[in-house]
């Protein structure tokens, strides 16, 4: 069996407390996802993207704020969008505006 010299060991055992002191810190993440408010959240911003901001779409020439968020949760202007699209862009714009 081999020894491991007193450097060498303290080289390891320093990596390793490093390692754990990086996923303590929340900069790192060992599984898990995306839970379901953030992911409808991500999925909303796709929506109003592709929706309500590309270049061909209503609010396309508008930059998005607080004001015109509530516009487009009162249903202005009219888009065509499936439940859980609604439900999505709904997420998005109340969670990112505070509404």
């Amino acid at each position: 069996m081999k020894i491991l010299s007193i450097p060498s060991l303290v080289i390891a055992l320093g990596f390793s407390f490093n390692s754990s002191a990086v996923l303590a810190s929340g900069s790192e993440s060992i599984g898990g996802g995306q839970t379901s408010d953030t992911a409808l959240y991500n999925a909303g911003k796709g929506v109003y993207a592709d929706k309500y901001s590309c270049s061909s779409c209503p609010l396309a020439s508008k930059s998005l704020n607080a004001s015109l968020a509530k516009e487009v949760l009162n249903g202005t202007p009219k888009v065509q969008l499936s439940a859980e699209e609604q439900a999505a862009v709904s997420m998005y714009l109340k969670r990112r505006f505070k509404i």
